[in-house]
């Protein structure tokens, strides 16, 4: 692990049954439509396909992201972080432990979606490489599209952009 990828006082590990209180909680201050605690207890537990990683603080679990290993591609199927750790670095953290958990695993891109009018997270995954492919309508609830955004193989982050 590079050291300009740490973030001091966090911690990124694979999720295990304990933490979903903590990851269903994240979800719950993130989404007007959170997943279900027993949504991701199947996540964990039935689903061969899907990884989960949560972030640690004080021993706390303050944000998570989950994606299904699909042959050589990523679909990263749910993020978030708690409000009072956010504007810290924290998904970008995130994200970058995620990328380089996908070099492990021979992951060559990655998608997912995100709510079009979420202009703070869209400009984190387009600063973690993504690009915006197309548009799934109504993906969230009448008039509320998602866009597709795809990171390929290759795409550099930008460090640059904070």
């Amino acid at each position: 692990l590079k050291k300009d990828k740490m973030l001091p006082g966090y911690c990124f590990r694979p999720a295990c049954l304990f933490d979903i209180g903590g990851i269903y909680e994240a979800e719950r201050m993130s989404f007007d439509k959170p997943w279900t605690y027993e949504m991701f207890r199947q996540e964990l537990t039935d689903n061969d396909k899907a990884r989960y990683f949560v972030v640690e603080y004080n021993s706390d679990v303050i944000g998570y992201v989950g994606y299904w290993h699909i042959i050589d591609e990523a679909h990263i199927t749910n993020m978030a972080v708690v409000p009072w750790h956010r504007r810290k670095g924290v998904g970008r953290f995130i994200l970058d432990m995620l990328f380089d958990r996908f070099d492990t695993d021979d992951i060559k891109r990655a998608t997912l979606e995100v709510e079009k009018g979420n202009e703070q997270a869209i400009g984190l995954y387009e600063k973690a490489g993504f690009e915006i492919k197309g548009v799934r309508k109504n993906y969230y609830g009448a008039g509320r599209d998602a866009l597709i955004m795809w990171k390929e193989e290759g795409k550099k982050n930008d460090q640059s952009k904070g």
